[in-house]
């Protein structure tokens, strides 16, 4: 049967090697957790980018749009002012028609620089995930070398004091206890 000082030291090893497994299993999970929000974070940048494309293609289609509108608006008002007997392309018939064209060109220009400005905003958010996807994988990283560390703290900390325990115990083991002396009136002999 072991001695309990043997018990003591071996669960002092063991409780050591427990702990270090420990901090080991919390900066996996810590480096998993960050790895997912990384994975998160890259999705969505990509979505952000998506979106900015697709703001692109609607800020190009409405202004084709709003130019094909003007186009027929200006036909419109060069069918009205010519039934109306005016001549076109002089005098006011023609300033009609060129501030049509212009109002035209502004308003086309305008959804084009607003869906430049909306798919800047989206990419600056895609560019802010995808910091936060390399943060996360940084610290997810970190976590795992701190746990790595801990643990070889704790290993260290458990064997030095398993070893402090069993120099003690091994230093009393061989120290003989004094043997009580005899009393007055009472003989060693029996």
């Amino acid at each position: 049967m072991c001695e309990p000082a043997t018990i003591a030291m071996a669960a002092a090893a063991i409780g050591s090697g427990v702990t270090a497994m420990q901090s080991i299993v919390q900066g996996q999970a810590a480096k998993s957790q960050a790895n997912y929000q990384a994975a998160v974070a890259r999705n969505n940048k990509i979505i952000a980018d998506r979106a900015a494309d697709q703001a692109e293609e609607t800020g190009r289609a409405e202004a084709a749009r709003v130019q094909q509108d003007s186009a027929s608006l200006r036909a419109r008002q060069r069918a009205v002012l010519a039934a109306n007997g005016v001549s076109l392309g002089f005098g006011s018939a023609n300033d009609i028609e060129e501030s049509t064209a212009l109002v035209g060109q502004l308003d086309a220009l305008t959804y084009q620089e607003r869906a430049r400005r909306q798919a800047e905003n989206l990419r600056f958010r895609g560019d802010m995930f995808e910091s936060e996807a390399q943060l996360s994988k940084l610290a997810g990283e970190q976590k795992r070398r701190d746990s790595l560390f801990n643990a070889a703290v704790t290993v260290a900390d458990g064997t030095a004091s398993v070893a402090g325990k069993w120099a003690k115990y091994k230093t009393t083991k061989l120290t003989p206890s004094p043997s009580p002396s005899p009393s007055i009136g009472t003989s060693q002999y029996p």
